[in-house]
């Protein structure tokens, strides 16, 4: 529940970058508007970071005896967040930050789908 949690707190901050004019426009007051565009990648950096150090240990150290789950983790969760991070440090346009949207939302579905992944694993491997 917390990934999703944080995962989503994540995508609506993007949502938020992605929609900047509309927001200035409508006179919104969010963090992509309110933070200078280097401190709000700062921010989303650090907590995709702070998404993908627990995942790392959780797949090296907790999973370590579950093959399946933790290839599952590193491939499905921690490549793409590795690859987001990236995408959301280089952003600039409105369309990279929809692009980072929508790969949120996969990874979201990937990390929903882990919970199975790890309960098939653990009773039938």
């Amino acid at each position: 529940s917390l990934f999703a949690f944080g995962i989503s707190f994540i995508r609506e901050m993007i949502k938020d970058a992605e929609d900047k004019m509309g927001d200035a426009t409508a006179q919104y007051k969010t963090l992509a508007l309110l933070l200078p565009t280097y401190i709000f990648k700062i921010v989303i950096v650090l907590l995709l970071i702070a998404h993908i150090i627990p995942l790392g240990y959780y797949s090296g150290d907790i999973f370590s005896n579950d093959k399946i789950s933790s290839l599952y983790l590193m491939i499905f969760v921690v490549a793409p967040l590795l690859f987001l991070l990236y995408n959301s440090a280089v952003a600039q346009k409105s369309n990279d930050y929809k692009f980072i949207s929508n790969l949120l939302k996969v990874i979201m579905l990937t990390g929903i789908l882990s919970m199975l992944i790890f309960t098939l694993s653990l009773n039938y491997f």
